[in-house]
């Protein structure tokens, strides 16, 4: 009677795992929304309509096509399809064929594609020499 075991049983939707991805996009400006200030994210954010202000990312931000940034950036991981006019701070920057970059950026690893524009300084760091 009192050594009897309980059986347990769990719902399929309570055995999700509640850990976030840290690639996993939990911010999204939409296209056609416009922002003014600053936006912080600890995972990956995504920028689809304009961000007037800086974005500071933990993991990486991506830029969409119709996305632009008039600011800031600081994100370990910064891909660019659209447009950004500022400062850009990322150990890995990816200048897609539509992106466009008038700014400068101080990174680790570049990758560019044909196609997009560049207009401005670049400082390469090793890993250990960023903030």
């Amino acid at each position: 009677m009192f050594n009897k075991k309980k059986k347990v049983t769990k719902k399929v939707g309570e055995m999700k795992n509640k850990e976030t991805n840290n690639n996993q996009i939990t911010t999204l400006i939409g296209e056609g929304s416009e922002i003014e200030g600053n936006v912080f994210s600890n995972t990956s954010a995504r920028i689809e309509g304009v961000l007037k202000g800086t974005a500071k990312v933990n993991q990486r931000l991506i830029i969409g096509e119709k996305g632009q940034i008039n600011g800031d950036i600081n994100a370990n991981h910064v891909v660019i399809f659209g447009k950004v006019e500022g400062k850009i701070q990322a150990e890995t920057l990816e200048i897609k064929h539509t992106g466009n970059i008038v700014g400068d950026v101080i990174i680790e690893t570049l990758l560019f594609e044909q196609g997009g524009l560049f207009n401005g300084n670049c400082t390469m760091k090793k890993k250990n020499e960023f903030n």
